[in-house]
Parts: structure tokens; sequence; C-alpha cells
């Protein structure tokens, strides 16, 4: 892994991560309505912009002291640069900086607010560029959410209308927001329009219409800064749409699945309640624990060192207990000669979750929000090791990219009962420590950390070890077939495509009649499968059953998996020896 593959990883991946939930969500609950990736790329964009919202808070604050700082000190800046030239102009300049409590790289404050976009979009350039469901889809006039919109066409060639409207938009938001302000900051503001405009020119529809959408909410959150009262405009404008959500789901999404229509109508009323949740948490957070906002190093130990004891869980601890449970599964892959590779991703992604981002909302915001944050990462910690360790459960089989390979539904309503009856316990033991010994939990947080440190390295050790005895298999360079055919019985022959869905095969045998014509004689099974994304996977259970499919292989513990996939290569010939077919036979198998 590269570098820059690493910065990416740590940065960008994260809000990805954030961008493909969301999109996935928004996914399953308009499933079946028409135009439903085109609504839900639009609801990402209002997610996003509701998230940076607080970002750009900050950045505007900057922004504005910096102004106040330049007009301030315009004047006399403007008399050094009238008296004096060359080293004597910079070292006056300099001095009156100085005196001023001012570095030039100070200047940058003003360009925070279109720095912070710079991550989020190449996030959604990555996501939306190379999101397969938005390929072939229409949306109101665009044909292809997949492709450009080349919506005008004059002759042979065809317009990109979309690209055009973003950026139209972009510089009537700029115009907006820089009223009042500096030629440079609108030079940057325009400048930067037009460089997203040949960036995103011959991009898909998709993305194109998030960025626009982007921009829209950028006006409209630009036009409430000018307003007289901004909060209580946006509280109306939130009632109105916790109203068309909760229409919504007695219209629209009337078919759509009981636990969605829930959870719609359960963030409308969150978006209705939204000035007594801010004062409900005012009173239990905000105007409690004060020794937080005067102990600033108590307060940074608790944030940090719970941040630290997450990445390593999460990236660490929890991937490799489950490599060390089985190493040989991620061992010799796709040509990786080491099964470590797959410890490196996922602790390299919680790094940027759990500490990178973290780290910089800590270091940005005000001290009631760095109280808030440490006090919720101390709890997160303690909450996920119980979790963990606790209330462990069995979640099926996962791929070697430590991605479960079967939907996970939590629909056991006792063991639900259990942990929510728990983590109530456990928030009201915290609270109490946090009150009276708030220390304690910066030493309960180190502690964590030394023992999830000590326990990645044992299963690192394990993993290594086992690696270490395991036979690397031989890459021939040349394969040369090799049939063993009886010439007096009758021989079955087992044939699994790879990557092939065994339904298309009457379709292909229907459009190439040559092709049914040669398989004369051979038997195709129609309700054969692959259970699994990976050869590796798929194999066992095409040839022994369902036995040997990836949600029952695992019921066997006391054996390897070499020898699971040996028992099940043997099922089939002795089954056909049992019985005594004569029969050539055919089995497709779709390897997805």
């Amino acid at each position: 892994m590269s570098f820059f593959s690493i910065l990416y990883t740590i940065i960008i991946y994260p809000i990805q991560l954030l961008l493909e939930c969301c999109y996935m969500i928004f996914s399953a609950i308009l499933d079946g309505i028409h135009g439903s990736e085109g609504i839900a790329v639009i609801l990402l964009s209002f997610v996003v912009t509701l998230l940076t919202i607080p970002l750009y808070i900050v950045a505007e604050s900057w922004a504005e002291k910096e102004r106040l700082t330049q007009e301030k000190m315009a004047v006399r800046l403007a008399k050094i640069k009238k008296a004096f030239k060359g080293d004597e102009r910079y070292m006056m300049q300099s001095e009156y900086y100085r005196q001023n409590n001012y570095h030039p790289l100070m200047a940058l404050r003003s360009s925070f607010s279109i720095l912070i976009q710079v991550p989020f979009f190449l996030a959604a350039y990555n996501f939306l560029s190379h999101l397969e469901s938005l390929k072939g889809v229409s949306f109101l006039f665009i044909k292809d959410f997949g492709s450009p919109d080349a919506t005008l066409k004059i002759g042979s060639l065809a317009i990109n209308i979309l690209p055009i409207l973003m950026t139209l938009i972009n510089c009537i938001s700029g115009f907006v927001y820089s009223k009042g302000h500096p030629l440079r900051e609108k030079l940057q503001i325009y400048g930067l329009a037009l460089i997203f405009l040949v960036i995103l020119y011959n991009s898909p529809s998709g993305l194109v219409v998030y960025w626009t959408m982007n921009n829209i909410l950028s006006l409209v959150k630009n036009i409430f800064y000018k307003l007289k009262n901004p909060k209580k405009v946006l509280y109306i404008v939130c009632c109105i749409v916790a109203a068309i959500f909760i229409i919504s789901v007695f219209t629209v999404l009337s078919k759509t699945k009981t636990i969605y229509r829930l959870a719609v109508i359960l963030f409308a009323l969150l978006l209705i309640l939204i000035p007594f949740i801010i004062k409900a948490f005012n009173f239990l957070i905000t105007d409690r624990f004060l020794f937080l906002e005067e102990n600033s190093t108590l307060r940074l130990a608790l944030f940090l060192l719970s941040a630290i004891g997450i990445a390593i869980l999460a990236g660490l601890v929890i991937p490799s207990t489950l490599m060390q449970s089985e190493p040989e599964q991620f061992s010799y892959i796709d040509g990786y000669t080491t099964p470590f590779v797959f410890l490196r991703a996922p602790f390299i992604q919680s790094l940027g979750l759990f500490l990178f981002w973290p780290v910089c909302f800590y270091a940005l915001f005000s001290v009631k929000t760095k109280k808030t944050m440490a006090i919720l990462f101390s709890f997160l910690l303690i909450l996920a090791v119980v979790n963990c360790f606790v209330f462990s459960g069995n979640y099926g089989p996962i791929e070697p990219t430590l991605l479960f390979m079967e939907s996970q539904y939590f629909t056991n309503a006792r063991l639900t009962f259990i942990s929510m009856a728990a983590a109530i316990v456990l928030l009201m033991a915290f609270v109490l420590t946090l009150h009276f010994k708030a220390g304690l939990l910066a030493a309960v947080s180190t502690i964590f950390i030394m023992a999830f440190g000590i326990l990645s390295i044992k299963n690192c050790v394990s993993i290594g070890r086992a690696f270490k005895n395991m036979t690397p298999p031989v890459t021939l360079e040349r394969a040369e077939p090799i049939y063993h055919l009886s010439r007096n019985g009758k021989n079955v022959i087992v044939v699994m495509q790879d990557r092939l869905i065994s339904a298309k095969i009457p379709e292909i045998l229907e459009e190439r009649p040559d092709l049914r014509e040669r398989l004369d004689g051979f038997i195709y099974y129609p309700n054969t499968t692959s259970f699994g994304t990976l050869t590796m996977f798929g194999t066992p259970g095409l040839f022994g059953g369902y036995d040997y499919t990836p949600w029952q292989i695992n019921h066997t513990p006391e054996k390897t998996l070499q020898q699971k996939h040996n028992e099940a290569l043997l099922t089939m010939p002795l089954i056909f020896l049992g019985e005594n077919q004569n029969e050539n036979a055919i089995n497709g198998g779709g390897i997805t």
C-alpha cells in the first residue's frame, strides 16, 4: 500500500463509507419506487450538507476573523509598503505582524470553507463514479445516471447541460456568499466553480446531480446567513420537511417495509423535537461536568485514549481474532504472500474513522463540544468492549476481505431487551464514575489499550505460526488438461463455469443453436447454484451439497478447511458410484 493510498484510506475512505451507508439506507427505503436511485442521490446530498454545517460555521467564523484582522491592519500595511522597499519593507511588515500576533499563513483561514469541500468531493467522486446501480438508470430528463447527460445535441456534438447548470448555481451561491467580501475571495470562489466544471463535465450524471444539489443547498445556506432570525426559519423548514416525510409514509412509501416506514417517522419526529432535544442535551451534558471544561488535560486524555482504544479494537482486535480462528481462509489469496495484508486495510480504515476525523473535529470546535466528545467517546469505548466480548454472537461466514457473506438481522427480541438493559446500566455506572472519579475512566481506557495490544500481538503470532506451517500452493506456468475417462463404462462430467449464472444457461442455448447441438447428450440441472462470491467458497457446496455451503461448513470447527474441502469433493463421486449412474451430465454452477 503506497503512501498516497494510506492517506486516502485515512482521510477520504471514512467519508466514502458514510456516503455508501446512507445511500444503501435510502435505496432500501425507496425500493420499488420509480426514480428511487435519483431520489437517493438527492437525499445523500442533504445528509452531507447537514453533517458539514458545523464545519462551515467554523470556517465562516475563521474567515470573518481574518477579514476583520486584514481590515484592522490594512492602513498601517499600506503606509509600510509606501515608505519602505525590499528587505526593509519585509522587516517592518514582519515586526508589525508580530505586534498583532499575526502570521501570513493565517490568511489560509479565509480559504478553509473551500478546503473542506475537497475530501467530501473526492469521496463522492470515487463512490458515485463507480456505483453500478446508477448505470442505465433514468431520472427526470436524464437517460442514464451512469453516463454524462448529453441533453443537448448539435449535429454530432453532445453538450452536457447538467455541469453547466451546476456551475451557474455555484456562481450564484458564491455571489450571495461573497457580497461585501474582498475581490480575492470572490476570485477564489468563481475560480473553484470553473475547476469543478472542467472536472465534472464528462462525469456520470449521478455524480453531477449530487454536486449540483450540494450547490443548491449551499445557496440556500448562504441565504440563511443573511436572514435576521435564521434559527427560527430553519426550524420551520424542518417541520415542513418532517410533515412531507410523514405524509410520504402513508402515500409513496405505503408498500415499503414496516421497519423502514417507522424509521422515517422517527426521523420526522426528531426534526420536530429538535428544540427540546437541544434543551435536554444542554441540561444533561452542557450544563453538567463543568470540571471537564476547566481541566483541559483530563478532557483531552479521556477523548484521545478512548478514540485510540476504539480504533485498535475495531481495526486490530476484532479482525485478528476472526483471522486466527482459521488462518488458512486468509492465506495465499489473490497472489498475496501473507495473510497480514487483510489486517492492514481495516486497521488503517479504523484509524481514519475513529481517530483522524474525531481528532480534527475535537481540534476545531469549542470547549463545550470537546467536553461532549470526551464524554461520548469514553462511554462508546466501554459499550464497545461489553458488546464485543459479552454480547458476541454468530454472524455467519465472512470473506477474506472481512465482509459478512450474509445480511445481519437482529430479530431476537430477548437478546435485544437484555442488550438495551445492559447499555442503560452501563450508562448509569458511567455517569456516576464520571461525576465522582473521572480520572478512573482515563486509567480504564489505558488498561483497555494495553489489553488490546497484547491480544492483537497474541492473535498475530498465532496467525503467523499457522501460516508458516502451511504448504504454499504450486503455480504452474502452463496447465496441461488431464482427463481420466472410462472407455467401457459411463462417465460423469461436472462442468463448473466460473462467474456464470446457472439460470442464464437456457437463454444462452436459445441464442446459440450451434452450442445446443454440440452439447447434445448432456443433462442440464437447473437447480444448481454457488453459495459464495469466490470459487473457494462456492466449490464445496457445489460438489458436497448444502452441508458444505458457507453457512453450514463452519458447524464443524474441529476439522480444518482443507479437510472440509476434501470431504465435499468426494461426496459427488461417492453418490454417483453408489447409485451407478449411467448418464453423462453437465452441471452449470454460477459463481457470481
